[in-house]
């Protein structure tokens, strides 16, 4: 039996935005992934930092990201580690690198495929979950998703 992965695998804990990390939820909810840009060096970091490791600069550019991105590893959770996800097992974990951002891995869910298509190197883009009002996750699905 093919098992189509939810779209909405859950939220396993409260988010809180601080400083550093505000204006990329902010972008999120107006569906636009987002990555942190040293101002003076130029290295991308994720997740955003008070200090650049290359310069330890505090200037942060927030660069508007294409969505696209390759499946660089993944695990299948079938074992609910919190109430909250129980519905969606199971559900994949995945390590996506983003095609703007080569350097930069990402932790997300793989969503709207079957489980037996999810293998590394596949082609993702981005989809987004509001979660509630003010809470936008990205997930990514199959660029060929329509």
């Amino acid at each position: 039996m093919t098992q189509i992965l939810s779209p909405h695998p859950g939220i396993p804990a409260k988010l809180v935005p601080d400083r550093w990390t505000k204006p990329w939820w902010d972008a999120a909810a107006e569906h636009r992934l987002v990555i942190a840009q040293c101002a003076k060096c130029e290295l991308f970091r994720s997740p955003p930092t008070p200090y650049c490791p290359r310069c330890l600069s505090q200037d942060i550019t927030w660069v508007d990201m294409s969505g696209r991105a390759t499946l660089y590893t993944f695990t299948i959770i079938r074992r609910a580690p919190s109430p909250e996800v129980a519905a969606s097992v199971p559900y994949v974990v995945g390590i996506v690198k983003l095609d703007d951002a080569p350097d930069i891995k990402m932790m997300t869910n793989v969503v709207n495929c079957s489980l037996d298509d999810v293998h590394i190197g596949m082609s993702l883009s981005v989809t987004w979950d509001d979660i509630e009002p003010g809470l936008t996750v990205p997930r990514f699905e199959p660029a060929d998703a329509d």
